[in-house]
């Protein structure tokens, strides 16, 4: 996933919040039947010999693979990372979206602001199978977590409905209005690689402004997870393919992204951010090779 430390300079974000104190009872809460498992981030494995090979079973070597058990209980993500362990990525939560579609997202291991040399490596990731859903053919979208020291907090002091969590709502993947000069203007900083996303909310909105590039190669709000009445996440998707990079402006792009205030939540809400690049694109689940 090593490829993904562009996309963590173009979108950053904030590492998941523990359960407040205020936070409501979690025997309060409505449970959802969307299916959520977080982990936390370990060094993965190094690939076997056999497991390489696993990606080079294609006509052109892929980057990621995803290969069912033969009980078909588990499966097994193949993925080109760094080398060095604690330059590495490892997974913190997966997500059933649908039931056709899994969404895998990772974080550094060690500190996402040290200097990494370019070495590679390709490990691996075991999940246990979702329930309810039947694996083969399923596809894997890879999410990268935008981990940074200052959060993305508003405050939302009326007290929300209680609804059933986590919920997910779907975005069509509409390109986000450039920001005015004075929301720019709220993101500290001019080093391209230093610019912060920052968060302003009135009483029913949320807006994220935050440093993008120019269309094609542009990202766009893709999903609003609601996971806690304390805790957003916005997975963001680029609209860039194989073969747009010369059409893209190395000037970068200042966006506001505007959302509805979700039910749900009340108090300080964390906000945090994930990127999903072209690049890796998404794996189907194979069965299991003899």
């Amino acid at each position: 996933m090593a490829a993904c430390l562009a996309a963590a300079l173009l979108l950053t974000g904030c590492a998941p919040t523990v359960p407040r104190a205020d936070d409501p009872p979690a025997s309060e809460v409505p449970v959802s039947d969307i299916y959520v498992e977080e982990f936390e981030p370990t060094v993965a494995r190094t690939a076997t010999e056999d497991e390489w090979q696993l990606l080079m079973q294609s006509e052109n070597y892929r980057s990621t693979a995803a290969i069912l058990s033969e009980d078909g209980t588990t499966f097994r993500v193949l993925r080109d990372d760094n080398g060095e362990d604690t330059c590495s990525q490892a997974p913190v939560r997966l997500m059933l979206l649908d039931d056709d579609t899994i969404l895998l997202t990772y974080d550094y291991v060690g500190d996402p602001g040290q200097i990494c040399t370019l070495t590679a490596t390709t490990r691996v990731d075991e999940f246990t199978v979702p329930p309810g859903v039947t694996p083969a053919g399923m596809k894997v979208r890879f999410a990268t977590a935008n981990s940074f020291e200052e959060p993305l907090t508003f405050e939302n002091p009326t007290a929300s409905t209680l609804v059933p969590l986590p919920s997910i709502t779907s975005f069509e993947g509409a390109v986000s209005p450039v920001a005015s000069a004075a929301q720019s203007a709220l993101i500290p900083g001019t080093d391209p690689t230093q610019r912060r996303p920052v968060l302003v909310a009135d009483d029913s909105t949320f807006t994220i402004i935050r440093q993008d590039r120019a269309e094609p190669c542009t990202f766009v709000p893709s999903e609003l997870i609601v996971l806690s009445p304390s805790e957003i996440s916005i997975h963001y998707r680029s609209l860039e393919k194989d073969g747009d990079g010369a059409s893209c402006s190395i000037d970068p792009v200042d966006r506001a992204d505007v959302f509805d205030i979700p039910a749900g939540v009340a108090g300080p809400v964390s906000v945090t951010t994930t990127a999903e690049s072209w690049i890796f694109g998404a794996a189907i689940i194979e069965p299991a090779t003899t």
